[in-house]
């Protein structure tokens, strides 16, 4: 079976992070293995053969137990699952893993030296944001140092990444990529109507309550705006509290988690992107390049959002959009309803927002430049 990439994941299968997922079936079709510590049920996608779960080499109440004692003390793979993974990664053939997240890539960093690969890890989100205020991992991220690179995706979590003592050399940014049409998309001026789309699970740092406090004021101005939200997650049920209690029915849907192809059916039909992202005030967890915003701006759309993380190096304010501060929900809510009144704006901006799609957030940049620190030739 042999192969030239390993890609080692937390979580195969799983509905959200869509950028795992492209690496996994297209950075290196065909010649790509994954390494799974456990599986997404139900999946909401098939990772390319081979691929062992470890999950799946160890009974179910002992991989419960792991776990748990793993949150509590510190997780590291056992014998019986580093065998079988030192196995896998010597029968894949491959000369190169590239491991998503850097606290899991952790993991996979010995069982790779043993096997006589080489080794890249790839930051995202959480692990260079909420982790590092955690002085224990910070100082075991400096183990990523033996990697031959550390990738991430924003100019903003580089700087993060040195600050916490990682080597400049050694970090390469990478901004993740999305499919951009050949051509911008064309949209009819409905009149009256403002069709704002939302996409992303229901967590702190999504803020959605917020979001959909914004989009309120933008109503009670604007009385066209609408909007139409994807995903669920843990505040699902708060946001569907505050739509009921304040009677946001007639213009808000809140469409629980559903498949990429139909966010992405959305955005065709939508005018705006609107995500209120901020700082997870209670683990500090942040966004790292929210990649609905990449697929909004290659959609045509103008993204109005926050000025977080990486997200000021995708859109840029009173050209492809409008960023307000974190929790501003006043200023969202008029710059909505900004656009709600002027179609040449809205035309403008979007338009805007693609040839900068076009230009720097290619899937296929994304791709070449993977495979140039990964020294792959696909």
């Amino acid at each position: 079976m042999s192969k030239d990439l390993v890609v080692a994941l937390p979580v195969c299968g799983a509905l959200s992070e869509t950028f795992i997922r492209r690496h996994a079936l297209d950075l290196c079709p065909n010649r790509t293995a994954v390494l799974a510590e456990r599986r997404s049920v139900p999946a909401a996608w098939v990772p390319p053969d081979p691929v062992l779960v470890l999950a799946e080499t160890t009974p179910r109440w002992r991989g419960e137990m792991l776990r748990v004692l793993g949150a509590r003390i510190g997780f590291q793979i056992p014998d019986w699952r580093a065998s079988a993974a030192r196995r896998f990664l010597r029968q894949s053939g491959a000369s190169v893993m590239l491991a998503e997240y850097l606290d899991h890539a952790l993991l996979w960093l010995p069982l790779s030296r043993q096997v006589g690969m080489r080794f890249v890890a790839h930051a995202h989100g959480y692990d260079i944001s909420a982790n590092l205020r955690d002085p224990t991992i910070v100082r075991r991220y400096q183990e990523l140092a033996n990697a031959e690179a550390i990738i991430t995706m924003s100019e903003a979590s580089c700087r993060r990444l040195v600050a916490a003592g990682l080597p400049a050399e050694k970090i390469r940014v990478v901004p993740y990529g999305v499919d951009v049409p050949d051509s911008p998309a064309e949209r009819l001026s409905t009149t009256g109507i403002l069709r704002c789309v939302a996409v992303g699970r229901m967590v702190a740092k999504k803020a959605p309550i917020l979001l959909l406090d914004a989009i309120r004021r933008a109503h009670d101005e604007e009385p066209g705006v609408q909007l139409e939200y994807f995903g669920g997650g843990p505040l699902l049920p708060a946001a569907q509290h505050y739509c009921e209690a304040l009677g946001m029915g007639d213009y808000v849907r809140l469409r629980g988690p559903v498949a990429s192809d139909i966010v992405l059916a959305a955005m065709e039909q939508a005018d705006v992107f609107v995500q209120h992202s901020i700082v997870d005030p209670q683990t500090g967890d942040e966004e790292g390049l929210p990649v609905a915003i990449l697929e909004a701006m290659a959609a045509s759309l103008p993204v109005v959002s926050t000025v977080h993380a990486g997200i000021p190096e995708a859109v840029v304010d009173g050209e492809t959009g409008y960023l307000v501060r974190e929790g501003d929900v006043e200023a969202m809510g008029s710059r909505v309803a900004q656009l709600a009144r002027d179609t040449n704006v809205r035309q403008s901006m979007g338009y805007s927002a693609w040839m900068r799609a076009r230009r720097l957030f290619t899937w296929e940049r994304e791709r070449d430049a993977l495979r140039k620190v990964l020294q792959l030739v696909c």
